[in-house]
């Protein structure tokens, strides 16, 4: 686990990642093992048209990256969150990973930032975090995780029935065993609307429920 505060970035061509400063982990397996890494900043820019993508470096190669809003304004965070699961071998010496940030498009002498802030009263930002969770590759681990790079459109929704994104490539499933277990289940996407005025829901949809923020609502 890592967190930096405030951090800046200007001048990105829109295709170079960059290293978002302090926010780098030396990890070393003692075992053949899956790692579970997150990250996530509040990123903003400070010239409008320019939204702001994260990603998760694993041994100089890209994991997984989102991207963050912001193209119409300035100085307005939007909380950008990145997860990945990653095979590391147990090679006696650390893998590194890194939380990265890159414009969109050329930014020429344009800035953007990660940490929202500060607090009143403080000089405290935001955290921007990188998590490493290791977990063992073995029979009794059951690590799943399904990635569509597609883009998906929904029209008239009703504002009230859930809709399936991609009952395809966006499903997993797992058999529990006899004993009781506490599952982590998680999803992201980035969503926005052609609409304004329009804010977008997402759910995690289990066994016939929706979960949001863990209570099932359907």
């Amino acid at each position: 686990f890592r967190r930096v505060l405030f951090r800046s970035l200007t001048g990105s061509n829109g295709s170079t990642w960059a290293d978002i400063a302090n926010l780098s982990l030396p990890v070393t397996a003692a075992t053949d093992s899956l790692a579970l890494i997150t990250g996530n900043a509040d990123l903003f820019t400070g010239n409008a048209g320019y939204n702001q993508d994260i990603a998760i470096n694993v041994d100089a190669s890209i994991a997984g990256w989102k991207e963050s809003g912001g193209f119409g304004g300035t100085f307005s965070p939007n909380a950008a969150f990145v997860q990945a699961v990653v095979p590391l071998s147990a090679t006696g010496s650390p893998h590194t990973i890194k939380l990265q940030w890159k414009t969109t498009k050329p930014e020429g002498t344009a800035t953007i930032y990660a940490g929202a802030g500060p607090l009143p009263s403080t000089t405290l930002y935001s955290p921007t975090r990188l998590t490493v969770v290791l977990l063992p590759t073995t029979p009794s681990t059951d690590v799943s995780s399904v990635t569509s790079s597609q883009q998906y459109s929904l029209a008239n929704s009703d504002g009230a029935g859930w809709n399936v994104i991609d009952s395809t490539i966006l499903t997993t499933s797992f058999q529990p065993g006899t004993v009781m277990y506490t599952y982590q289940v998680s999803g992201n996407a980035d969503l926005f609307t052609a609409n304004a005025g329009y804010n977008q829901d997402i759910g995690i949809f289990i066994s016939g429920g929706v979960y949001g923020n863990g209570t099932l609502v359907a």
